[in-house]
């Protein structure tokens, strides 16, 4: 992990999706980059990117319980983050966590607040989840 809060945050955040440009107000980014031979392999299962997504999880989870938004995000330039962090060819960047602390809603781009404030659409847990065996209905497309 790399934390950006400083020269790499602005060049970090050039590498950002446009969908993402509610992130450029960020006091700072974290960038989350691994590789395969850094866990086990087995049967052809890369248990790193488990790691990964544990690592995030607990992270949000800490940083929100002090009172931090934080959002992972997958929309940025992977070899632009890459070269303004200088992290090696071999390993992937596989997520950016943004950090910072919570604005007010008049500051709010008026189209992200209509879409926060939509109600959301879930699909139903028998679409997601199945009790013994796959079931027909599982759709996790």
């Amino acid at each position: 992990m790399i934390v950006c809060r400083n020269q790499s945050l602005e060049t970090v955040k050039q590498q950002l999706a446009k969908g993402n440009s509610w992130a450029l107000r960020s006091p700072l980014i974290i960038a989350v980059a691994s590789r395969p031979e850094l866990d086990c392999q087995i049967k052809g299962r890369n248990y790193y990117t488990l790691g990964i997504g544990l690592t995030v999880e607990n992270m949000l989870l800490q940083g929100i319980s002090m009172g931090l938004v934080m959002h992972p995000i997958a929309g940025f330039k992977e070899e632009g983050v890459k070269s303004a962090l200088n992290i090696p060819a071999e390993y992937r960047v596989h997520v950016l966590i943004i950090c910072g602390y919570p604005g007010s809603r008049e500051d709010a781009d008026q189209s992200v607040l209509k879409e926060e404030d939509a109600p959301r659409q879930r699909k139903p847990v028998e679409a997601i989840c199945s009790e013994e065996t796959w079931s027909k209905n599982l759709d996790l497309s």
